[in-house]
């Protein structure tokens, strides 16, 4: 008996997409869906009339009418009545639905010798298993069953139910050296092979015609939900009161397209919006709440670029060491004050200018000095608490006054370290190693509640220290560990020191580098922390002569200066050559004026200069011309012997010399 087909007990929720999405998606068969389509598509509008004589009509010439329509217009005329299903469902019907099946060129056809009713359920039948029920089951168009793989791999190969209705009918009886279907071997292999190789020709044409059909519905459905994005995107605006650019983000987009209630819809009505809002508009509150919330931060941050470096110019501090600069207030002077955080933080909507008259009284206001006077005081305390003990009963700003207050500081994230040596130094490295303290407009006002954050990028170093208090013994200080910075730049400033640890270069004829006092202590932390500092003074002949080698410090080639006319976030640091380039090019300015136009900050580079060598051996640089004595007594200027003898003869004119006009110079004290 041949199996009936299951169209009758189909439920109607799995085709209009009413019922639940993952059962629909289980049971829907996509060539049914898209043969449908089309049909509802190609079909012309009848008129309505009556059927009343359809029921006098002779079986015959109703099944020849039934012929001109579709095999899925069969399935549906077969769920009208049940006698109607009697007649479309017989064995009589068989011609009328290969008919049917030839008339569509596009379905393919029914194989001969194949029950066309049974080719038509496995075209367009449920997803589900035809051996166990279970759904999601695709048609396997080489077995030409509905068979998933747990059946699948109980079932034999070949063992095919299906096709033997295609096989040629073979005689029961064998006889001698024939098959059991009247056939000799040979014969019945290449009947064999011409089967399956027809069976894999109908398998590819069908799987082709399925693939076709799944990429229509794919692409019918993405049109059809993009056309629901563009009208879920309207009510929004309309009717739910959001701005366009919070529905056309990506997690809004994907929230609209994702949603379960469109499924199957081919247009968005109001019913079906109201379905499925509760499942959208959360997305798109969240959205509008990021894009307050960005608004808000680009608004406070706008504020933050104008306050900031009027916040430094206005707050700065005179110092007389590098280069009679200032040193800027603390890079979160605008995060901190409470005035300046009720202005960065002020309800309106209108940005901060220059010129707002609200910033001027704050920052000509008592409090803003004394957060800058208290930051500074607290640094102190926390660069004391580095030094070693012996210094702990004095204040802070004595102890980090002393030579011996030298400092490892870390600049930010890397792993690369500065030397400062006393307070002024480090406040310069502080400054500018802005990302030990990286600015979070999420902390404005709040404090560090007790926790150091510069702990970990600030240490007490024992080398530079042990190498100050060797250079304030070699000045003659009686107790070095108590001589300030001050008195040493004020002895040491013309006097100049060679390191006895390191060798003196092949490469310069035996020559050493002459160091300021500064520069010993950042070259003995750098070279030779393994070894204890040994370094020795350089005789005043030879410190003049090394200070004239060297030349001046020009601090207009360091890049610590900066423009006092712009709206920058951080003030662009530059050489002063740039900074009068910018002010004439950009602001019109030929003739730029200190602390009106341009003004420079205390930054750790120092002028960059060239050191003196120090030539030894035998050709050292140890004798001075008498005759260049008395006429330029200022100047101090050493030769080697060799080269003094040149100069005599070339500079003065003089062909007969001895060693009167010379003399010898030590180079040591």
């Amino acid at each position: 008996m041949e199996p009936e087909l299951p169209f009758a007990n189909y439920d109607p929720e799995a085709w209009t997409g009413d019922g639940d999405s993952a059962t629909v998606a289980r049971l829907r068969n996509p060539n049914y869906v898209h043969c449908w389509i089309q049909l509802r598509k190609d079909r012309p509008k009848f008129m309505r009339g009556k059927l009343d004589m359809l029921p006098e009509i002779l079986v015959d010439v109703l099944l020849e009418i039934l012929a001109y329509l579709h095999p899925l217009e069969l399935i549906q005329l077969s769920r009208t009545s049940k006698p109607l299903r009697d007649i479309v469902l017989s064995p009589v019907a068989d011609s009328t639905w290969r008919t049917s099946f030839l008339l569509d060129e596009s379905t393919p056809p029914c194989p001969d010798r194949y029950p066309p009713r049974r080719w038509a359920r496995l075209l367009f039948g449920l997803r589900l298993c035809d051996r166990c029920g279970v759904s999601g089951v695709d048609a396997d168009y080489h077995s030409w069953l509905h068979l998933c793989t747990r059946c699948t791999e109980t079932t034999a190969h070949d063992d095919w139910p299906s096709i033997a209705h295609c096989r040629p009918n073979f005689r029961p009886t064998p006889r001698p050296g024939r098959t059991s279907g009247g056939l000799s071997l040979e014969e019945c292999l290449q009947a064999h092979n011409d089967l399956v190789l027809k069976v894999d020709e109908v398998a590819k044409m069908c799987q082709d015609w399925e693939n076709q059909n799944m990429g229509d519905l794919s692409w019918q459905g993405d049109a059809a939900r993009g056309r629901i994005v563009h009208q879920v995107r309207k009510r929004l605006v309309k009717q739910e009161g959001f701005v366009a650019e919070d529905t056309y983000r990506s997690d809004t987009y994907y929230a609209i397209w994702n949603c379960a209630a469109f499924d199957g819809k081919r247009r968005l009505t109001s019913t079906l919006w109201n379905r499925a809002k509760a499942h959208i508009i959360p997305t798109v509150a969240e959205a509008r709440d990021e894009r307050l919330a960005a608004e808000r931060t680009a608004l406070i941050q706008q504020r933050l670029e104008v306050l900031r470096p009027v916040s430094i110019i206005a707050l700065r501090t005179p110092t007389n060491t590098h280069g009679g600069s200032f040193f800027p207030p603390p890079h979160t002077i605008a995060l901190r004050p409470p005035p300046l955080v009720e202005l960065l933080t002020d309800p309106s909507d209108a940005p901060l200018t220059r010129d707002d008259p609200r910033l001027a009284e704050i920052l000509q206001g008592t409090a803003a000095r004394a957060f800058v006077d208290g930051w500074v005081s607290d640094m102190q305390q926390r660069l004391a608490r580095c030094l070693p003990d012996t210094t702990s009963e004095l204040p802070p700003a004595v102890a980090l006054q002393r030579i011996t207050s030298v400092f490892l500081l870390s600049k930010g994230v890397s792993s690369a370290t500065a030397i400062a040596i006393g307070w002024e130094d480090a406040w310069a490295y502080l400054h500018q190693a802005q990302d030990i303290l990286p600015i979070s407009l999420s902390a404005l006002g709040q404090e560090a509640d007790g926790v150091d954050p510069y702990d970990g990028h600030i240490e007490f170093a024992p080398r530079g220290s042990k190498t100050a208090l060797a250079i304030a013994s070699l000045l003659g200080f009686v107790d070095p560990n108590v001589t300030s910075i001050d008195e040493m730049d004020e002895r040491a400033k013309e006097e100049r020191f060679i390191c006895d640890n390191c060798p003196p270069s092949t490469q310069t004829k035996g020559s050493r580098a002459a160091f300021r006092w500064r520069e010993c202590i950042l070259h003995d932390e750098r070279l030779h922390q393994a070894r204890e500092p040994t370094w020795r003074l350089l005789s005043p002949l030879a410190c003049a002569d090394a200070r004239r080698r060297e030349g001046e410090d020009k601090y207009e080639r360091v890049a610590m200066w900066t423009c006092m006319l712009c709206d920058v976030h951080h003030p662009t640091f530059a050489r002063l050559a740039v900074i009068r380039s910018h002010l004439e090019t950009e602001h019109e300015i030929t003739s730029p004026v200190f602390e009106t136009h341009y003004i420079s900050f205390a930054v750790p580079q120092r002028p960059p200069r060239k050191h003196a060598m120090l030539v030894e051996g035998t050709h050292a640089a140890a004798f001075r011309c008498n005759r260049c004595v008395v006429d330029h007594p200022e100047v101090v200027k050493l030769w080697s012997k060799r080269s003094i003898m040149l100069h005599i003869r070339d500079r003065h004119l003089l062909d007969a010399f001895g060693e009167d006009d010379w003399m010898e110079v030590d180079f040591f004290v």
